[in-house]
């Protein structure tokens, strides 16, 4: 199992280096393209309700409409004992939901609705549900019960490597490797030197 250190370290490292990949220089008016929220959005928004990571987005960069700038949010999610990953792309109005476990990738309704009540937030009127597009976007599939959060992690990393589908991109019998990988960009600081993206 990761745990949610290894998970937030994973998606502030990605989110660092695609945002330096594209040139973006923290500032009162630039906007990342990518962010990537702590793991402990999701227990904050079922327990206390959506309004309690209101301020989240003023430190990231992206309060109210400037997050319609960002490329990709990454919201990793541990429901108690499975991690899956939610993401808004503003820029594109959409919404996707991986899950190693789940093949179809769309079955959260429960995640779905909780990123258009934080998009209704955000946003106010400037959020019209309609012109928001569900993507279906498939996660490759774990054949246990220990592997989720290294999907959940990958699964983060293909998107920003600007995959379309995750699920064509590492098998599970590619698991022990990829944790190793893990392990390895955490400890080498980053993607950079041979872990670049």
């Amino acid at each position: 199992w990761l745990n949610d250190e290894v998970v937030n370290a994973w998606y502030a490292n990605l989110c660092a280096r695609l945002n330096e990949r594209d040139g973006y220089v923290k500032g009162p008016n630039n906007v990342p393209r990518w962010v990537a929220y702590s793991t402990a959005w999701y227990k904050n928004a079922t327990e206390r309700g959506v309004s309690t990571i209101a301020g989240w987005s003023r430190r990231k960069g992206i309060k109210n409409d400037k997050l319609l700038q960002a490329e990709r949010i990454f919201f990793p999610t541990n429901t108690g004992a499975h991690w899956t990953l939610l993401t808004i792309s503003g820029k594109h109005k959409t919404i996707e939901y991986l899950d190693s476990m789940n093949a179809e990738g769309y079955g959260s309704k429960r995640n779905i609705d909780l990123a258009k009540k934080w998009l209704q937030m955000e946003l106010g009127g400037k959020f019209v549900e309609d012109e928001w597009k569900i993507l279906r976007t498939t996660s490759a599939q774990q054949n246990n019960m220990n592997d989720c959060g290294v999907f959940a992690c990958l699964n983060g990393w293909a998107l920003g490597k600007g995959l379309e589908d995750p699920s064509g991109e590492f098998e599970d019998g590619e698991i022990p490797l990829a944790r190793r990988m893990v392990a390895a960009v955490l400890m080498n600081g980053g993607f950079t030197g041979e872990f670049d993206l």
